[in-house]
Order: structure tokens, then C-alpha cells, then sequence
């Protein structure tokens, strides 16, 4: 008797929904591209096609930016909460912040998940997401991919999923960013945070495994749950500082001389790897505190102060070097963004932070 045909399906990759959910990312997608309307870098309309045409009326003299990043494990506190449509805030905060520090307007930008099984009411909160993410951050989503890969994909639940992105920006050479502009004196100005972004959470999950066990996300906290309090999503502060350095095309309305992405490192390591190099460091005596969500893990973990500040934002989404602090954060809060002066550049490869309890802590650069 001849051994029974396998089929796709049977391996556990499903052809028909992984249609199904292509096709729910692209029409999300398209309802990105107005986004561009006006600008450059409009997409072109391409059904069927295997990539995402930009149209680009003169480039100048330009740069085209490239970077990628993902969401990392905040998937898997999306997956615990079944609660995903917010998840693409930090998908788009990680790339488009990151363009942006160097004066790039991000214009377009791809996505990829990998699943273990694609579920197509996870896929559907995370197109709605694209929709209002790629909004706030002024974009379209050209492109993307899923794949379903078995036990190739492990992790929380019966489903989990990685979600990485890639986005392409454009700087004219005259106004890139690049820190060569630094001086002594200068303002440092910090935009609030209120959440995690997508950085430290592989710390903040094994605090609350060990204190309250594989379901810690279901556990009180405050006025929600600890789950909650780790899927606040990114904010997005392209659109702020793109206000302030002039979009392609655009003059600046004020005079930004560095632009650090408060990512994985903290404030320390990402402020620092702007300003070492040109042999300046920083006082950061007045930064926004941390979330309360970060300030109970201090506690709980225990987290020394300098662990916490080299890991989490504490509250520091990202901070702008300037001459002209109320200018910038005049323009921030216009946008949505609340911002104060946090500290000021100083001489020599040493940042001290001023910390929420009242201890300086000091971080010393390339000797």
C-alpha cells in the first residue's frame, strides 16, 4: 500500500492563511501610503508585485538611510495579554527613531513575522496597528513578509511570534546629524517616556517570573496589571523632530546638534556613543523620572541604580543637544511630546546622572 501523501498543511505551514494574512498587512498597507502624499517617496500602488516601488522626483545632493530593528520579547507580553494592536508603536519607534537622530526622514519601511503559527486574529490586531503607527510616524508600509515556522519559533503560548522591521529614510549631505557640531555648554534636552519602549524587558521578565511565577502578567498592579504596565506602547518622536530640523526639503527651524535614541544601554550608553567622540561627556541633573512600573522593579529585583540607568530609558525616550532648548521644546510639545531641559554638555568622557533617588551616578567614556 503506498505511504500516505504529505501535504504542507499537514507540516504545519497553512498556504491558505498565510494568504489570508498577507493580504490583511497589505491592505493595511495601503492605507499607509497617503502618509507620503505630497512628500518625497510616494509609493506606487504595485498589486502583485514582490517589492515596494518609491518615487523619488530628485534626490539632489542625499543620503538614503537604511536601518532595522524589531519589537524583541515585548511580542511575547503581546502574546501573554492577547492585546497586539499596539505593538506596532514600538515596531516603527525602533527604526524611524533611529533614522531620525541622524536627520533622516524615514519614508517607507518593511516588515517581517515569523510565527510559529500564524493566527489570523493576532495578524489582524497587528495590521490595525501598522495602520495608526505608521501614521504617527508620517510613513507607508511597502512591503512585508510572513512565515510560519514551527518549532523553529518557541517561546510563551501555544502561537509566539518575532516582528522585525526595516525602514529606508532620506537626508540631504547638508543636514546630517552627526555630533561634529557638540559644544561645551551645550543644552540637553529629554523627551518624557512613559513606558519601556522595547528595550530591557528580558530584565523586568525574570524579576517578576521569580516573584510571582510564569503568569506574573495576570498580577495586580496599581490600577491594572503588570502585563499592561509592560505593553505601554512607544512613543514615536520622528514627526517632533523632524519639525525641528526641517523634513527633505525642509530648512531647520532650530539648531539640533545631536540627537540621542534612548534605547538598550540607557541614557549612558546611548548619549555617550554621541558625545565621546568628541571628547565631551554630560550632567544630566534634572531627567524625567522613570515609569512607576520600572521604579517598583528597583525595588523588587533587587536593581542597583546604575544597572537600572544602563538598561531602561528611566523615563528618557530620547534627548536632543542643543543651543536653543526653549525652541526645541517649544516645537516637542506641539507635537505631542512633552520635553524639558534635562542637563547640559560638559568637558571630558564622564556622564553623571542625577537618578530618581537623589544619587549621582557616573559613567566614564573611552579613557
Amino acid at each position: 500500500m503506498p505511504a500516505k501523501s504529505k501535504t504542507y498543511k499537514e507540516s504545519g505551514v497553512d498556504i491558505e492563511l498565510g494568504d489570508a494574512c498577507s493580504a490583511l498587512f497589505y491592505n493595511a498597507s495601503l492605507q499607509t501610503f497617503a502618509n507620503r502624499e505630497g512628500k518625497i517617496g510616494v509609493p506606487l500602488k504595485s498589486e502583485g508585485g514582490f517589492s515596494g516601488p518609491l518615487y523619488i522626483d530628485d534626490m539632489k545632493d542625499s543620503y538614503l538611510v537604511k536601518n532595522s530593528d524589531g519589537c524583541g520579547t515585548k511580542a511575547e507580553i503581546a502574546h501573554r495579554m492577547g492585546k497586539h494592536d499596539t505593538l506596532a508603536f514600538d515596531l516603527l519607534a525602533m527604526v524611524c527613531d533611529d533614522a531620525v537622530c541622524i536627520g533622516a526622514e524615514p519614508i517607507a519601511a518593511v516588515n517581517s513575522l515569523d510565527a510559529q503559527r500564524l493566527n489570523i486574529d493576532v495578524v489582524r490586531q497587528l495590521a490595525r496597528g501598522i495602520i495608526d503607527a505608521c501614521k504617527e510616524a508620517g510613513i507607508a508600509m511597502v512591503g512585508g513578509e510572513t512565515a510560519e515556522l514551527g518549532r523553529s519559533i518557541s517561546g510563551y503560548g501555544d502561537s509566539p511570534y518575532t516582528w522585525n522591521a526595516e525602514v529606508t529614510g532620506v537626508v540631504e549631505r547638508g543636514k546630517l546629524i552627526t555630533g561634529d557640531k557638540i559644544s561645551d555648554g551645550d543644552f540637553i534636552v529629554a523627551f518624557k517616556e512613559k513606558g519601556f519602549r522595547s528595550n530591557g524587558l528580558s530584565l523586568a521578565r525574570k524579576i517578576l517570573e521569580e516573584r510571582y511565577g510564569d503568569e506574573y502578567h495576570k498580577t495586580d498592579f496599581h490600577d491594572s496589571s503588570w502585563g499592561a504596565a509592560l505593553l505601554v506602547p512607544s512613543q514615536i518622536y520622528t514627526k517632533s523632530v523632524l519639525a525641528m530640523h526641517g523634513a527633505y526639503g525642509k530648512r531647520p527651524v532650530v539648531r539640533l546638534h545631536g540627537v540621542a535614541h534612548i534605547t538598550g544601554g540607557g541614557i549612558a550608553g546611548n548619549l555617550g556613543r554621541l558625545i565621546y567622540k568628541g571628547g565631551f561627556g554630560a550632567k544630566i541633573d534634572s531627567p524625567f523620572f522613570p515609569c512607576m512600573a520600572m521604579r517598583e522593579l528597583v525595588k523588587i529585583g533587587p536593581v542597583e541604580l546604575k544597572e537600572a540607568y544602563s538598561t531602561w530609558n528611566m523615563g528618557n525616550g530620547m534627548m536632543v543637544i542643543t543651543p536653543e532648548p526653549d525652541e526645541v521644546i517649544a516645537i516637542a510639545q506641539k507635537n505631542g511630546v512633552t520635553a524639558k531641559v534635562a542637563g547640559k554638555v560638559t568637558t571630558g568622557a564622564k556622564i553623571v546622572i542625577a537618578s530618581y533617588l537623589g544619587d549621582e551616578l557616573v559613567y566614564y567614556g573611552r579613557k
